[in-house]
């Protein structure tokens, strides 16, 4: 039985999983944070060159925490979930922890929408949302390319939110559509026509 063995017993979009390391590695904030996250991404980019050792990295990079967290913006956790539903990320019903047991998605605070492949995540307390952030896994059809996009854009407009990429040092600006979809390109899977 593989490690992630349970997912292929239900559907795909109702389960998913969550690993420790993708907490807010892919991260959607306040515009607010722009200056701070270029300035962060240069000194994250430069450590890793340093620390680089040809197979794997010497040390660790703790970034510092964002001078505006989305808490600040107060957004109801129920009007993002509508927002994320009307581009088709429905709220996912079981998410394992990876090392733990399955989250309470009806009473914790950790929430998924969408599907194992592209997933949005929020941490709710008291019915704001305090963390969104996503994550993948593989590549996506041009199909959910073309639900991705149009839900980093309205949630993005409505709350002028950036995502930053931890993995790639890439800051993009979510109320620009060319931005998004350079972003994308990389999730995009090759589908023969």
């Amino acid at each position: 039985m593989g490690l992630f063995s349970f997912l292929k017993k239900r559907q795909k979009d109702t389960a998913t999983f969550m690993m420790e390391d993708d907490y807010c590695q892919v991260e959607i904030i306040p515009a607010s944070n722009y200056s701070f996250l270029t300035s962060e991404a240069v000194k994250i980019s430069d450590f890793g060159k340093e620390h680089f050792n040809g197979v794997g990295f010497d040390a660790l990079y703790a970034r510092k925490s964002n001078p505006h967290p989305t808490s600040e913006l107060f957004i109801i956790a129920e009007e993002l979930e509508n927002i994320l539903a009307q581009h088709h990320f429905n709220r996912i019903k079981e998410i394992q922890y990876i090392g733990g047991d399955l989250i309470d998605y009806q009473k914790g605070g950790t929430r998924a929408y969408g599907e194992t492949s592209f997933s949005f995540w929020t941490e709710v307390k008291n019915s704001k949302v305090t963390n969104i952030w996503v994550t993948s896994f593989g590549k996506s059809s041009n199909e959910r390319i073309s639900q991705i996009a149009p839900a980093l854009y309205a949630i993005g407009k409505k709350y002028n939110l950036i995502l930053a990429d931890w993995n790639s040092c890439e800051i993009i600006d979510l109320t620009k559509h060319e931005e998004i979809d350079a972003y994308l390109e990389w999730f995009r899977s090759e589908e023969k026509t």
